[in-house]
């Protein structure tokens, strides 16, 4: 079992490079399909040390990741397998639990993230929206309560 040193941002940063450049000077000189691949294979095995990086089981699968982060089934799962794949590239060395942790804190980043833009998108529509020269909620707005109505962009400009 080879053992796999730990990466850091830079270190993607420059593999992203070496692959982007490797495809590039493939593309440049007209050089065989096969020779970014190569060049991407060397990055790989001797630059950040990942030779059969693919060979390391991932922590958790779909499925015990629904259960543990209580996730419903869906596109979403595959976020968290990426950033679990993500992870376990820069953090060879630790150990399941650990990378539990770093999911859960993902998600819990995700979801102030979310509610910081319902809340942006909420203040955003309160601005757009008066009654008899009296604001009122979007709500208000589609029920038609007070005679509130939407102005369009064009009334906004007149005002």
């Amino acid at each position: 079992n080879r053992s796999h040193t730990r990466l850091d941002d830079g270190d993607l940063d420059s593999f992203r490079a070496m692959a982007a450049s490797a495809t590039s000077a493939a593309s440049a000189s007209r050089v065989s399909v096969e020779q970014p691949s190569r060049e991407l294979y060397r990055a790989i095995v001797s630059d950040l040390d990942l030779d059969e990086c693919w060979r390391v089981p991932p922590h958790l699968d779909g499925k015990k990741m629904i259960k543990e982060l209580s996730l419903p089934k869906g596109p979403i799962v595959g976020e968290y397998l990426a950033d679990q794949t993500q992870w376990m590239l820069l953090h060879p060395e630790r150990t399941k639990e650990e990378c539990t942790e770093y999911l859960r804190a993902r998600k819990r980043e995700r979801e102030e993230e979310e509610r910081l833009a319902a809340e942006k998108k909420e203040r955003d529509e309160a601005n757009l929206v008066v009654a008899n020269g009296e604001g009122c909620s979007a709500q208000q707005i589609a029920e038609g309560v007070n005679g509130a109505e939407q102005l369009s962009k064009e009334t906004r400009v007149e005002k």
